[in-house]
């Protein structure tokens, strides 16, 4: 391996996984419809001229960490304000993935690795959190813990997504759609 960080180890030995090939392709034939006509246009964000699932992702990771931060710094008064934000986190998910399905349709081929990684952590994380919102009803600090942890499985697909799209130029967006203006 090249990379020198351990983050760009972490890229390179997902992109060297061959076990991502049979994740990779379900995604892609789970995904087809989400990548096509009216579907693709809402969620692609063709309709508001920018990519919609990086602002739909901003959502759901600002849920989490700041249940997250509640369970860290705010004490007992803040429990179910915290179990808010995972809730509100895990139903937020579902649209951020249906645009993220829609936008790995556009993926290239050579980054279908990295997205199908993206989106397995991404599923554990949201199981995770799911799991968090339930132990938290009943009680007990369980629900709390497993936050905590489904939070480092959220930051590094964030990663793999920021690689997907700074590092890999993901998605390749159609040019019948907007452009969109990369930051210089």
């Amino acid at each position: 391996m090249t990379g020198t960080t351990p983050p760009e180890r972490f890229v390179e030995t997902v992109e060297q996984t061959r076990q991502l090939d049979p994740v990779a392709k379900a995604l892609s034939s789970a995904s087809q419809p989400l990548g096509k006509g009216a579907a693709r246009r809402i969620l692609s964000g063709e309709w508001m001229g920018v990519p919609l699932h990086p602002v739909l992702t901003d959502v759901t990771i600002g849920c989490y960490t700041s249940a997250v931060l509640l369970d860290l710094l705010g004490g007992r008064s803040s429990r179910g304000a915290a179990r808010r934000l995972v809730a509100l986190g895990v139903l937020s998910a579902v649209p951020t993935a249906a645009s993220g399905a829609s936008d790995y349709t556009r993926l290239p081929a050579s980054s279908n690795r990295i997205g199908a990684a993206h989106a397995a952590l991404n599923s554990v994380a949201l199981a995770g959190f799911a799991w968090s919102w339930w132990r938290r009803r009943r009680g007990g600090h369980k629900g709390q813990l497993v936050a905590l942890a489904a939070s480092a499985i959220v930051t590094a697909s964030a990663h793999l997504g920021g690689e997907l799209v700074f590092n890999q130029g993901a998605p390749d967006r159609p040019p019948s759609g907007p452009a969109v203006i990369a930051a210089a």
